[in-house]
């Protein structure tokens, strides 16, 4: 892949990614709204999954309204946070051929998401009172 191709991809690539959700939000939402699948782990144990929430957390992301995302799934947008921080990264690197050191260059950073997810559904069933 070319040094140009690369630049255009990561300059566009957010505008294209929020225009499809923007879509999505447009054609689907009003269709998904209310027709949530179940959740066979919540359905099995009672307990609520670490992605349970997390469809209408999006669609509150979408609408601007926050709160609401955190309440339905706060993961959601703790992640979308995280893959901001990448992504400036990944802009920096490419477009402005410039090397930062955002994250730790130890492997064992790769399960710091996965350790938060463990932790955020330990805290959402046990110690969050609905």
């Amino acid at each position: 892949m070319s040094k140009i191709f690369k630049k255009v991809l990561v300059i566009v690539s957010p505008m294209l990614i929020i225009f499809l959700m923007f879509i999505l939000k447009v054609v689907y939402g009003s269709f998904i709204t209310g027709r949530f699948l179940p959740c066979w782990f919540n359905l099995v144990t009672g307990y609520l999954c670490p992605g349970c929430g997390g469809t209408r957390s999006f669609f509150s992301l979408m609408e601007g309204d926050i709160v609401s995302s955190f309440k339905y799934n706060a993961f959601v947008p703790i992640m979308l946070m995280f893959a901001i921080v990448v992504y400036v990264r990944m802009f920096i690197k490419v477009v402005l051929e410039r090397d930062i050191n955002v994250f730790p260059k130890d492997d064992r950073f790769v399960y710091v998401p996965l350790v938060l997810f463990l932790i955020y559904f330990v805290v959402r069933n046990f110690f969050i009172v609905y």
